[in-house]
């Protein structure tokens, strides 16, 4: 189980990059719980109020071993499991992408049409080509909206 699941049957909220919920090992009045994950997939949870780590995992019903990835995992699998992301995330990522891709073509267009206008550019010897940065983050962009379409549609 990861902290997102657990932060959503507590009912928790985003905070920075992990959550903060109300403790269900204590009758908690406001938000005492902090969980969050570590690189490799391990939940922490941390409870300000002081209880136990062992006593909250155990009033959730899980075990402490279900805060830690399965020990099968070789380096590869933890890091593939830590970038296992929501669909509102993907989705969020994906439009940034398109966004980026939509730029860089509104700039190709422009260019174009402004490097065929001799009047143009003998008016503005500054006039250059497109930096080749440019043409690497379209093709960045090309692959993360191809892998996030993926992950999304399965395509």
């Amino acid at each position: 189980m990861n902290a997102e699941q657990i932060a959503y049957n507590l009912n928790g909220k985003r905070n920075g990059k992990g959550y903060i919920c109300k403790c269900p090992a204590h009758s908690d009045s406001s938000p005492s719980l902090s969980i969050s994950e570590t690189d490799d997939g391990t939940v922490l949870i941390k409870c300000f109020a002081g209880c136990s780590t062992e006593s909250i995992v155990s009033s959730l019903g899980l075990e402490m071993k279900d805060l830690f990835p399965p020990s099968d995992f070789n380096q590869y699998q933890r890091k593939e499991y830590k970038q296992t992301k929501t669909k509102a995330q993907l989705f969020k990522a994906l439009y940034h992408e398109l966004i980026v891709l939509l730029l860089i073509v509104d700039n190709r267009v422009t260019h174009k049409e402004l490097s065929r206008n001799k009047n143009y550019r003998a008016a503005r010897p500054e006039f250059k080509p497109i930096p080749e940065e440019f043409w690497e983050r379209e093709i960045l962009a090309a692959k993360r909206v191809k892998r996030i379409a993926g992950d999304l549609y399965g395509v």
